[in-house]
C-alpha cells in the first residue's frame, strides 16, 4: 500500500493503528494472499473494505472463503465473490449459503447458474431459504420470468433483498397512475431492477414522464430504460433541449430514443450543430449538466 492508501484506511479506521501486526494484521493479509491477491487487486480489496482487520480468520473469513471454494471451484472467482460476501454481517451466512444453494439445486438450477449468480450478489449469503422459495415460484409463475434469462437472476436478488410489502407497495404506486396488472408485469419482467427504486422516486418518474411528457402506461411498460435515468441530471435537461429543437422543426428524434445516448453523442447531435444559433440553449445545458463528455 501507498501512503496515500494506508491514509485512506486509517483515516475510515483509526483504531487499526492500535491492532497487534502479528495477531490481526499479517494473518489476514497472508491469508488473502494465499488466495493469489496481490499488487493492485490485493490493495483495493484492503482499502475498500478495510473492515477486513476486524472480523474473525477462523470464523468468519476463512469458513466463507471455503464455502465458495465448494462452490466455484477455482480461486480467481473466490476473489471476485469475496467483494461480494466477506462483510455479510450475518453469522450464519455460511449456513443460509448452503441451505439456499440446495434450494436452488433442488428446483431445477445448474451448479453454472448457481456459481454465476454468487459472483453477482450476496443474496445467497443474506436470504432466509423460505423466502428464496417464495421468490423463486413468484418469478417463475406469477411473472412469467423465464428461468434461463439474466433478468431471472436480477429477480431474485431484487426480492430477496426487500420486503414483500415494499415490492407490493410499488405495484400499487404504479396502479394509482393507471397502470393494469399486464402493464405492470411486463414492465418488471424485462426489467426487476426497477422495483428498487424507491416510492418517491418512483412518483417523480411517473409524474414528470406521465403528466409533463404526456407517455401512457402501455408505452412506458415497453421502455422501461425511463427508469433507470437520473431525472435531474439527464431526463429534464435533454427533455428541454429536444423540446426547443422540436419547436423550431431543427429534429424529429423521440425522447426515448435520445436519453439513451451517451454525453458526449447527445451533445454531438443535439448541442454542438445548433451553439450558434441557439446560444441560450446550448449555454442553459451545460449549466444544469456540466460539459461531461461521457
Amino acid at each position: 500500500l501507498t501512503k496515500t492508501d494506508i491514509k485512506k484506511v486509517i483515516s475510515k479506521s483509526p483504531q487499526l493503528l492500535l491492532s497487534s501486526v502479528e495477531k490481526t494484521l499479517k494473518p489476514k493479509i497472508s491469508y488473502l494472499q494465499t488466495l493469489g491477491l496481490s499488487g493492485y487487486e490485493l490493495v483495493k480489496l484492503v482499502v475498500r473494505y478495510h473492515r477486513i482487520f476486524f472480523r474473525g480468520l477462523d470464523n468468519h473469513l476463512v469458513p466463507r472463503i471455503e464455502c465458495l471454494r465448494k462452490l466455484l471451484g477455482d480461486d480467481e472467482k473466490v476473489v471476485l465473490a469475496l467483494r461480494k460476501i466477506v462483510f455479510v454481517p450475518s453469522n450464519n451466512a455460511v449456513e443460509r449459503m448452503e441451505q439456499n444453494v440446495a434450494v436452488l439445486q433442488n428446483n431445477g438450477f445448474s451448479n453454472d447458474f448457481i456459481a454465476k449468480f454468487v459472483l453477482k450478489s450476496p443474496t445467497l449469503f443474506i436470504a432466509k431459504s423460505e423466502k428464496l422459495q417464495e421468490v423463486l415460484h413468484r418469478l417463475e409463475h406469477d411473472w412469467g420470468i423465464p428461468r434461463d434469462t439474466n433478468m431471472f437472476a436480477q429477480g431474485i436478488d431484487v426480492l430477496c433483498s426487500g420486503s414483500k410489502s415494499k415490492i407490493d407497495m410499488k405495484f400499487e404506486i404504479l396502479r394509482s397512475y393507471g397502470w393494469s396488472n399486464s402493464e405492470i408485469i411486463r414492465m418488471v419482467r424485462s426489467l426487476p431492477r426497477v422495483l428498487d427504486t424507491s416510492h418517491s422516486k418512483m412518483r417523480k418518474i411517473l409524474d414528470y414522464f406521465m403528466k409533463e411528457v404526456g407517455f401512457s402506461a402501455d408505452y412506458l411498460a415497453s421502455r422501461r430504460s425511463v427508469f433507470t435515468f437520473s431525472l435531474e441530471g439527464r431526463v429534464k435537461p435533454r427533455h428541454e433541449v429536444l423540446k426547443i429543437l422540436n419547436d423550431k422543426k431543427l429534429s424529429k428524434a423521440g425522447l426515448v430514443n435520445i436519453l439513451s445516448l451517451s454525453e458526449l453523442q447527445f451533445q454531438n447531435r443535439c448541442l454542438l450543430p445548433y451553439k450558434d444559433i441557439l446560444p441560450d440553449m446550448y449555454e442553459s445545458y451545460l449549466k444544469k449538466v456540466g460539459s461531461r463528455k461521457k
